[in-house]
C-alpha cells in the first residue's frame, strides 16, 4: 500500500469515530517522514478526496508544514475506499451446504432427492444427510454439536422432508427445533400421503413448500424452482433443458413408483 492510501485509511478510520480528531493523524503515527506525509495529504486534497487541509509552503514552493485540524472527507471518499477495499474481497464467503432433515424411515425418498441433487451437479461437500455415510456425521461426533459447528462454517439451507414419520419422531422434532433456533432458511418437501394440516406448528405456514404428490404440472414447476435455487445457491452452470427434463421426469417416475410401493 502506498503512502497516499495509508494516510487516507487513517483519516477514514478517524472520521468514523464518534468524535474524530484529525490532528491525531501525523507522520510518526504512520511511520513516515514529514515530507512523505505532507505530500500524501496534498495529493488527497488535489484529488478532492479530502478538504480543509491547510498547507504552508516555502519560497521554493516546497511544503513546509500541513495542518489537519480542519480536514474532512469529501463525498468522493467512500468511492475511493470501496476501490481500495472491494466488498467482495473483504466479505468472508461461507461455503454452502444443504442440510436434509428427515426421518430414517423415509430414507428411500431421501436417497431419491439426493440423486436428484447429484444429477444437477450439486457438489458432494454441499450435501449433509445423516442417513447416508458419504454425506453424514463423522464417527465420534455428537449430532447436535456437529450441526452447530456446521452452521458456523457454512451457509446452510434446510430441506425438511415432512411426513408422518418425521412428525412422530422425537429426534426429528428436536433436530427441527435446533435448526430453527439457528434461523436457517428452509424449504419443506411434503412426502406423498402427508396431510399438510399435520405440518409442525414451528414452521411458518406462509413459506411455500413442494407437495410431491400434487398435480403433475405443479410438481414440475416446483422442481424447476428447486433446480434454479440450487444452481444459484451453489453458483453452478445451468444444464441443458433437454437434460433437465430427462432428469426431472426420471425423478418423478421413481417418485411415483416409490409412492405406490410404500402405500401397499
Amino acid at each position: 500500500m502506498n503512502n497516499e492510501n495509508k494516510v487516507f485509511l487513517k483519516l477514514y478510520q478517524e472520521s468514523n469515530k464518534d468524535i474524530p480528531n484529525m490532528q491525531l493523524i501525523d507522520a510518526p503515527v504512520l511511520g513516515m517522514s514529514d515530507n512523505e506525509f505532507n505530500y500524501a495529504l496534498k495529493i488527497l486534497q488535489d484529488k478532492k478526496i479530502i478538504s480543509g487541509l491547510r498547507v504552508t509552503k516555502g519560497y521554493d514552493g516546497k511544503i513546509i508544514r500541513v495542518y489537519t485540524s480542519n480536514v474532512q472527507l469529501t463525498e468522493n471518499a467512500e468511492e475511493y475506499y470501496k476501490n481500495l477495499y472491494p466488498i467482495e474481497e473483504n466479505k468472508i464467503q461461507k461455503k454452502k451446504k444443504i442440510f436434509i432433515s428427515h426421518a430414517s424411515n423415509d430414507l428411500s425418498y431421501v436417497k431419491l432427492l439426493v440423486e436428484f441433487m447429484e444429477s444437477i451437479n450439486v457438489p458432494e461437500k454441499g450435501i449433509f444427510c445423516s442417513s447416508l455415510p458419504e454425506y453424514g456425521i463423522p464417527l465420534g461426533e455428537n449430532i447436535y454439536e456437529y450441526i452447530r459447528k456446521q452452521a458456523l462454517e457454512y451457509e446452510i439451507k434446510m430441506y425438511l422432508i415432512l411426513s408422518d414419520n418425521f412428525c412422530s419422531n422425537s429426534s426429528c422434532r428436536t433436530e427441527l427445533g435446533l435448526l430453527l433456533t439457528l434461523e436457517l432458511k428452509n424449504i419443506s418437501f411434503y412426502l406423498p400421503g402427508f396431510d399438510l394440516r399435520n405440518t409442525p406448528r414451528e414452521l411458518n405456514p406462509q413459506i411455500m413448500g413442494i407437495k410431491l404428490d400434487d398435480n403433475i404440472d405443479i410438481v414440475k414447476m416446483r422442481l424447476k424452482e428447486i433446480r434454479d435455487d440450487l444452481l444459484s445457491f451453489f453458483n453452478l452452470p445451468k444444464i441443458s433443458e433437454e437434460k433437465w427434463e430427462r432428469k426431472r421426469d426420471m425423478f418423478i417416475c421413481e417418485l411415483e413408483k416409490l409412492s405406490v410401493n410404500t402405500s401397499k
